[in-house]
Parts: C-alpha cells; sequence; structure tokens
C-alpha cells in the first residue's frame, strides 16, 4: 500500500527532494480503490456491508483484481471478466441497476438503501439552481 502514502512521502521530504516529481495517475481510479480498502476496513471493524459497498467493492475488482479478489474466488472472477470486457466502466453505473433482476438477486437491498441515501436530499433536488443565492 505504498501508493497511498507516495502523496504523503513526497510532501514530508519535499526541503530535500524537491528535484523529484509526483506521479499522480489517474485520480478516479485511485478514488475508487481508496473506497475500496475503506469498505474492507469497514468490514474488517463490523463484520457487514450495505449493498452499495459491495456494488463498489466489485468495481474495484474490475480495476484491480490482484488486490482485491480472493484466491479461493479468482477462478470465478476471471472467467465473469470477459463478458464484462466490451462494457465501458462508465456503462457499469449507467445500467438500469434499479431494475435490473440479476442485480437485485445479487444486492438485494440496493434499492431501499438508495431509497434511504436520497431522502435527505429530495428537497435540495428539487430546487432550481437560480434558487441559490
Amino acid at each position: 500500500m505504498l501508493v497511498l502514502r507516495e502523496t504523503y512521502n513526497f510532501l514530508k521530504h519535499a526541503d530535500i527532494d524537491h528535484d523529484e516529481e509526483l506521479h499522480v495517475g489517474s485520480i478516479s481510479e485511485s478514488n475508487f480503490l481508496q473506497l475500496a480498502v475503506c469498505i474492507a476496513n469497514y468490514h474488517a471493524l463490523f463484520g457487514e456491508y450495505t449493498d452499495h459497498m459491495k456494488l463498489l467493492f466489485s468495481f474495484a475488482k474490475l480495476i484491480m483484481p490482484e488486490g482485491f479478489v480472493m484466491p479461493d474466488l479468482r477462478e470465478v472472477f476471471d472467467a465473469a471478466v470477459p463478458k464484462l470486457a466490451s462494457m465501458r466502466f462508465g456503462e457499469f453505473f449507467n445500467m438500469d441497476l434499479w431494475n435490473d433482476p440479476m442485480v437485485a438477486q445479487a444486492f438485494p437491498g440496493l434499492v431501499a438503501e438508495r431509497r434511504e441515501d436520497i431522502q435527505d436530499n429530495a428537497e435540495l433536488f428539487s430546487k432550481f439552481i437560480g434558487d441559490f443565492p
């Protein structure tokens, strides 16, 4: 997990390594990988996942299987990946996940979790952007 500390170490030693360059890489991939680490840590602490966590963790497995696919599940994972190979990552989340029967079977609480997650945003999301100062 050295990559997670790379920026910290770069800034920490900037006074003596000022000629070094910090590799930034893909921020969006990094964000998903860091979310996956948070999900794994949450599971280690509390022993549970929400369906949203499972879905995001599945996405992280596609980005970095060597870091997130357990060895005993690798064969099943490798068999499933070719079916998704022609799909763009953006399409993964643009599918009609909320109504897909296969998704409902794999993540039975996803729709209820979404409803609960967005209930606090209903007022905000119904406002026009022009209504804000």
